[in-house]
């Protein structure tokens, strides 16, 4: 059987879903709230130290001060699909 690359077609790619690329940031006054997966690893990215588990709502914590940086990270490095919404808690 001839190897695929020799015929000049490479190794099949499979296409990116939208499953697990999204982020969801709810801003409150001072807290911004983030929904999705691998948050944790965003915000090691982010380099974002100041953060919290928040146990009742099941979801990452941070200041508002630093919500910038997660969003761009997540649009620009991971190309995640970013919405933001405004709540008041």
């Amino acid at each position: 059987m001839a190897d695929p690359t020799m015929l000049g077609r490479g190794p099949r790619r499979r296409r990116r879903t939208t499953v697990g690329l999204t982020l969801r940031v709810e801003v409150g006054r001072r807290t911004c709230w983030l929904h999705g997966d691998h948050v944790l690893a965003l915000l090691d990215r982010a380099q974002v130290d100041a953060r919290q588990y928040d146990h009742s709502r099941r979801c990452w914590t941070i200041s508002v001060n630093r919500a910038d940086d997660v969003i761009t990270a997540a649009e620009h490095l991971e190309r995640r699909i970013v919405t933001v919404e405004a709540v008041s808690r």
